[in-house]
Order: structure tokens, then C-alpha cells, then sequence
């Protein structure tokens, strides 16, 4: 037993104390070759993992120098030698604050009681001084926003976040943490100017200590954009103090996940004040099924447009997502909506034509989501107000529809005929057979004036015949870049003989019976090699070794 520990004792020596000789001879290649062996037999000494990184910064590969050095802080971390050789490499590669860093670790594992310790302070003082010297010159040359007032400045960036801000909600938050992120100076501002606070996305965990510290930072200032996630009942009285602090009128954007039925009180409250919203987004989860609450047995968007604000801008947006339990569409119309998104159990309205009475509502949309959560249901509600009689419409025109993305529903028959001339992207999900058929043929026999630049396709579950497939193709194969055909059965034996995609990026034929891998290479050569991603998963006749 001792003959063996003796054994494995000189045989890492051997090759360390090799290393040092070669080290002091310079020979750094080979002082990293003979350390390296000394690790491979025995890793548990850290001056042989420090003596390696000494090695590697003499030839300048820095990276695994570092390597060594965490390595050498994990077996001895109160060794100070480590830390005082790891700032030493972070001053020579530019990294000043995390080299000030490791002085003042350096520093705290020093014992004043040790002979070399008057020298080693004055060593590791002469780092941070040039760290710090080396950060300021830095900065002087590369941080020119230091020179700028703060007033001038603030003016600025208050621009920036309105118009990052003015559609898309929390803009201010992403543009201040990317400004943040150039330099410490910046990080101060930031953290000083109320303007960069106006985006908030607050849950119930420390509700309290949270929004104390956001209104401390606003201000005064109102919020721009907020979001109450899975806030409790029991924190009513604090969030009502919040809202009412964060000034409603100013709100661009509002959105509440979760919260139960306590979700549609929040909507309540929110409705008694000055409230301009740009866009909703209202997912209040499962609800009780015993609940006290008038609301909790339906949404109805009639009560919730009064929160939108106007569209002053032509190209402005005003959106809407309702996911709810059920749905009741009791209002004529939704004037300023741009993009509504729905998803629900059932639905009560005064019409059979759910997918015609949304397009009716909302004249001016420009993307309508609409996807049930479950088995689509549709209840035709008495006491509702029947819409004008589609009769007396021959063509619906929707003149600024560019998405349209539906889940088992769809139109049936009808004599009122939809038009989309702008339409770019279709996703259709779960349409038994009349329904697809009657919505692509609006596409495929439209007049040409009105044909849209259609560049993504995507049919999942759909049943649909081949002819009517290829239909679509032939219309639309030279403006489509995305194609989804998945678990259809609706492929055309000649598809890709008889169809080229000069502008097809993406594609998905997941749960194809009949693909085969030859007719992906027909598609693939066809497409001139712009192809660049190919989901074909559950495709039993698809050989992957096979693929282009």
C-alpha cells in the first residue's frame, strides 16, 4: 500500500518538476506538455494547474490560462496566488473591471503576518491602478455619450423609446437594457432616468417590494406598457393602490395572464379609468366553476373596446387577444382593431357564420388569429342583435387582411364571396372537408387583379383533396418562401414534376403517407438550392439517407 502511494506520488512529480525546469529555460510548449501529463495522472494539485496557466499566459493563450486558474481557485480558493495571476490576465486582455475584481479577492486572502506580504500588496495595488487607468482611457475614447448633458441626452432616448414604443410593446424596456449594456456610465443613467422604467411586467411573487421599487424609479412617471401575471386576489388593495399610481391614462399597452376570475375584476376596475390603450391582450386562465362574478361566464369585446384609443395614424395598430373561456359577440362592429386574436370553448353570437361575422366586424383588420381551445361550439344567442344580412353582400372585400390564421372553423356555404388581395400569410388547422374547399377557392378563382402575394402556406389537418392542392400550388408556387402540408393525405403524385418554387425557404410535409425521398430531391433541385429547412417527421416512405 505505501509502495503504490509512492509509486503514484513520483510519478506526477516527475513530469512537474520537468515542467518547471522547461518553464525557466522558456521552453513553453514543452513546460505545457510536461504539466499536462502531471494533471492527467494526478489532478488534485493546484500549483501544477497554476504552474500550466503561467505557461499558457507566457504564450499567450489566455483563454486557457483562465481555464486553469478557475480550476486552481475550485481545489485551493483561499490561495492567493491564483487570484492575483487571474487579474493579471484580465488586465491583458482588456477585461479592467472583472482585474479590480479579482485584486480585491486577491487582497482578502493576504495575511499580514506573512514575510512576502508588504510586496505582494504593492503588487496588487500596482494592477488595479493600471486597470483603472487602462478603463478611463477606454472610456474616454469609446464612451463619446459622456460628453453629452444628461438633459440632451435624456431628450434622446426619450425619442427613441417613443417611437420603439409607439406599436410594439415593451420596447422601452429592451432598448434600455441593450443601452445598459455599453458601458457603466450608460447603466447609471439608465437607472436614474424614469423614462427607461415605463415597461413592467409584474408578478405576485413580492408584489409589494416590486411595485415599491418601480414607482420609486418612474418617478412620478406614468407606465407605457404593463403586464399582471398570476397576481392573487388577496393583493387586490395593493394592485388597485399600484394601478392608480402608475397613471392608466398614460398606458399604451396592457396585458393580464392568469389570475383566475380575479382577472376579469382587474379588467373591471381598469375600465373606470381614462384608459387609451394601443393594444390587449386578456388570458385570464381556467376559471371556477362556481363563481360569483357577472363576468366569469363570458368576455364580450363590446365592453372592452371603450379601452382603445382612436386611430389617429392610418398605419397605426390596435390589437386585440382574448383567450377565454367562452366568447359572446354582441357588438356590430370593432372599429379600430387592426389585429384580433381569439381563442375560446364556445361561442355565443347571433349568427351561424363565425368566420364571416368576425371579418364583418372588424373592416379594418389586418391579421385575425382565430383558434377554439376545444371542440368548436357555436351558440346562437336570442337576446343577441342579428348583423345585416350577408345576402345583400355578394363580395367581402378585405382590402387590408394580410394574416389569417384559423382552427376548426371556417365558412360554409354562403353567397357572399371573401376577397383578399393582400393576404400574405394563411394557416388553416383542423377544417373537415367543405370548409377548406370554400375558402381556397377564394383564393384560386379570384380575378388576377385581386390575387394575393401569398409567401406562407400552412395546412395542418385539413381535409382536402389532391386537384384542390395542386390548385392552390399552381396559383401560388412563385411568391410562396414557407409551406406547411401536414397530416393532409392530399399530396399530388406529379407535385413537384410539374411545380417549381423559385422562392421556397421552408418547408414541413410532416405526416405524408405518400412522400417519398425522390420526389424532396425533385423539389429541392427545382428549388435552385434556396431551400433551407425540411421537417418531414411521421413520414414513413422518407429514407433521411436519402435527402439532398
Amino acid at each position: 500500500m505505501s509502495s503504490s502511494s509512492s509509486s503514484s506520488t513520483l510519478s506526477w512529480k516527475k513530469p512537474f518538476e520537468q515542467g518547471v525546469t522547461a518553464f525557466k529555460e522558456k521552453r513553453y510548449d514543452e513546460a505545457v506538455g510536461f504539466f499536462s501529463q502531471s494533471i492527467q495522472v494526478d489532478d488534485s494539485h493546484a500549483h501544477v494547474f497554476d504552474s500550466r496557466a503561467a505557461a499558457y499566459e507566457q504564450l499567450k493563450r489566455f483563454r486557457e490560462a483562465l481555464a486553469d486558474t478557475r480550476k486552481c481557485i475550485g481545489l485551493q480558493p483561499e490561495r492567493y496566488q491564483s487570484y492575483f495571476r487571474t487579474a493579471r490576465i484580465f488586465l491583458t486582455i482588456g477585461k479592467h473591471d472583472r482585474a479590480v475584481q479579482m485584486v480585491e479577492a486577491a487582497r482578502k486572502r493576504l495575511n499580514a503576518s506573512d514575510a512576502g506580504y508588504q510586496k505582494r500588496i504593492e503588487e496588487l495595488a500596482k494592477v488595479e491602478q493600471s486597470a483603472r487607468e487602462a478603463e478611463a482611457r477606454r472610456r474616454a475614447h469609446v464612451d463619446p455619450l459622456r460628453k453629452l448633458p444628461l438633459e440632451l441626452l435624456d431628450d434622446i432616448c426619450r425619442l427613441v423609446v417613443r417611437d420603439m414604443d409607439l406599436e410594439h410593446p415593451r420596447g422601452a424596456a429592451h432598448f434600455a437594457i441593450t443601452l445598459g449594456s455599453v458601458c457603466k456610465s450608460l447603466r447609471e443613467m439608465v437607472y436614474s432616468v424614469p423614462w427607461f422604467w415605463q415597461s413592467l411586467s409584474i408578478s405576485g411573487n413580492q408584489f409589494g417590494k416590486k411595485s415599491a421599487f418601480w414607482l420609486e424609479r418612474l418617478d412620478g412617471q406614468g407606465l407605457y406598457s404593463l403586464s399582471l401575471v398570476d397576481i392573487p386576489p388577496n393583493m387586490a388593495p395593493k394592485l388597485w393602490k399600484f394601478i392608480e399610481a402608475t397613471r392608466p391614462e398614460s398606458w399604451k399597452h396592457l396585458t393580464i395572464i392568469g389570475m383566475d376570475a380575479f382577472g376579469y375584476t382587474a379588467l373591471d376596475v381598469i375600465r373606470n379609468h381614462n384608459v387609451q390603450l394601443h393594444s390587449l391582450s386578456f388570458r385570464p386562465g381556467l376559471l371556477p366553476v362556481h363563481s360569483t362574478h357577472s363576468n366569469v361566464e363570458t368576455c364580450d369585446p363590446d365592453k372592452i373596446i371603450s379601452l382603445f384609443s382612436p386611430r389617429s395614424d392610418p398605419l397605426g395598430t390596435r390589437k386585440l387577444a382574448l383567450h377565454v373561456g367562452t366568447l359572446s359577440m354582441s357588438c356590430d362592429t370593432l372599429p379600430h382593431i387592426t389585429h384580433l386574436d381569439l381563442s375560446f370553448n364556445k361561442l355565443v353570437s347571433s349568427q351561424l357564420e363565425p368566420l364571416f361575422y368576425f371579418l364583418r366586424t372588424a373592416p379594418n383588420l389586418r391579421s385575425l388569429i382565430v383558434r377554439p381551445a376545444n371542440v368548436f361550439v357555436n351558440n346562437q344567442h336570442p337576446n343577441l342583435p342579428p348583423l345585416p344580412d350577408f345576402k345583400d353582400i355578394p363580395v367581402l372585400r378585405l382590402e387590408n387582411l394580410e394574416e389569417l390564421r384559423i382552427a376548426t372553423i371556417g365558412p360554409l356555404h354562403s353567397l357572399t364571396t371573401l376577397v383578399f388581395p393582400k393576404l400574405q400569410i394563411l394557416d388553416l388547422q383542423q377544417l373537415s372537408a367543405v370548409k377548406p374547399a370554400i375558402l381556397l377557392r377564394y383564393l384560386t378563382d379570384c380575378d388576377p387583379s385581386d390575387r394575393p402575394p401569398l409567401r406562407e402556406l400552412r395546412l395542418s389537418r385539413v381535409a382536402m383533396h389532391s386537384p384542390l392542392l395542386l390548385s392552390l400550388l399552381n396559383t401560388f408556387h412563385e411568391t410562396l418562401e414557407f409551406l406547411e402540408v401536414s397530416y393532409c393525405s392530399a399530396f399530388p403524385p406529379d407535385l413537384f414534376s410539374t411545380l417549381s418554387f423559385p422562392n421556397l425557404r421552408d418547408v414541413n410535409f410532416s405526416g405524408a403517407d405518400e412522400l417519398r425521398a425522390s420526389h424532396l430531391v425533385k423539389m429541392v433541385k427545382n428549388g435552385k438550392g434556396m431551400i433551407r429547412n425540411i421537417v418531414v417527421d411521421a413520414c414513413p416512405c422518407v429514407d433521411p439517407e436519402a435527402l439532398p
